[in-house]
């Protein structure tokens, strides 16, 4: 998947006011590559000057939204992750491959530079936050195919003008009808081996 194809799947559908796929000027793609000492795979380069979020924005999650985050804030210190503010000390654990793009409740989402395909894809990663060792799972294959996943997901929860998007009674945890006859054909589609990755919460999907 190219990020032109996950746009406009995305652009079918969105309906905040804000689309947060703008993309920031280079600097912010060379400072990174510099910070990390690094040439940046192509796929988040392309992410950096066209794509990222800016400023942040936060997508709709069962529980805690998914913050990503804007290029200036895409850093290698990474406060809470690498690096204790309190303390003043490094935090041990952290690969120097990981590159923090942002985080769900806190649960780093991460590109995994020593990770990418040989034409420059992205998969993407995510653990959680406070396990006591960094455990991370792939969520996507590309950054592309993550956006398009994640906010798909945001709109179903929030994009369909119903009271509750969620319905949690004795039938079990599922998503409301409306939503879920279009999302899980949608993920099914576009997700691939990541299909329970995306929907598994919901006892309907």
């Amino acid at each position: 998947m190219t990020f032109d194809e996950a746009i406009l799947v995305i652009k079918s559908f969105w309906q905040e006011p804000t689309f947060p796929f703008v993309g920031h000027d280079i600097s912010e793609a060379k400072r990174i590559a510099t910070e990390w000492n690094t040439t940046l795979p192509t796929e988040l380069n392309t992410y950096l000057l066209s794509y990222a979020p800016n400023p942040a924005f936060y997508f709709a999650n069962v529980g805690n939204s998914t913050s990503l985050y804007s290029p200036p804030n895409i850093q290698k210190l990474a406060l809470g992750y690498n690096f204790n503010p309190v303390t003043n000390q490094n935090i041990a654990g952290w690969n120097d491959n990981w590159i923090l793009i942002g985080d769900e409740g806190a649960d780093p989402i991460i590109i995994d530079l020593s990770a990418v395909s040989e034409n420059g894809q992205c998969a993407v990663f995510k653990a959680g936050h406070g396990c006591g060792e960094w455990d991370f799972s792939p969520i996507a294959d590309s950054l592309s195919q993550f956006i398009l996943l994640q906010s798909a997901l945001h709109h179903a929860l929030v994009g369909f003008d119903i009271e509750d998007s969620i319905i949690d009674d004795q039938s079990g945890f599922n998503l409301a009808p409306r939503p879920a006859s279009w999302l899980f054909p949608l993920v099914k589609k576009y997700a691939g081996s990541y299909y329970d990755d995306w929907v598994s919460i919901f006892d309907n999907a």
